[in-house]
């Protein structure tokens, strides 16, 4: 695993390396890489091209995104200062911390995402209201 900072330079953005040979490639993961200890895991695949899922933040879920093939974009918005991260190399992964809003845009359609989350599945840890979600942040400037 290698590590690179997002655009702001302040988070730690693990990349775990694609062994390739003639017999095809590797994506090797071992979880003491990720920051948490995953407690589920999906994949986001047949996305349309210039799609953007996600949209919402999580009370209490930490996940961390990473990159199987294509190139996602994803935003990260803690309330106040936005972040974009191009995943475009497959292997290549970003930490989406509890209370930041995310959005991912995936921009082919051979773009696939693995996703691990810190919590199982629980509707009552989304925000998918971005004006709920700047309130729980108490992002609101006081009037």
């Amino acid at each position: 695993m290698t590590e690179a900072a997002n655009d702001q330079g302040d988070v730690v953005v693990p990349n775990f390396g694609v062994r390739t040979t003639p017999l095809g490639s590797l994506l090797p993961i071992n979880f003491s890489d990720i920051p948490f200890s995953p407690q589920r895991v999906f994949i986001v695949q047949d996305v349309p091209p210039d799609t953007t899922r996600g949209t919402h933040a999580h009370r209490h879920c930490e996940q961390y995104l990473l990159l199987l093939s294509g190139e996602i974009h994803v935003r990260m918005l803690d309330g106040r200062t936005e972040t974009l991260t191009i995943l475009d190399k497959p292997g290549a992964g970003v930490l989406l911390p509890a209370m930041i809003w995310g959005s991912q845009t995936y921009v082919h359609s051979r773009s696939r995402l693995l996703v691990f989350a810190s919590q199982e599945y629980d509707r009552s840890d989304y925000i998918d209201d971005f004006e709920d979600f700047l309130r729980e942040k108490g992002a609101y400037p006081q009037s």
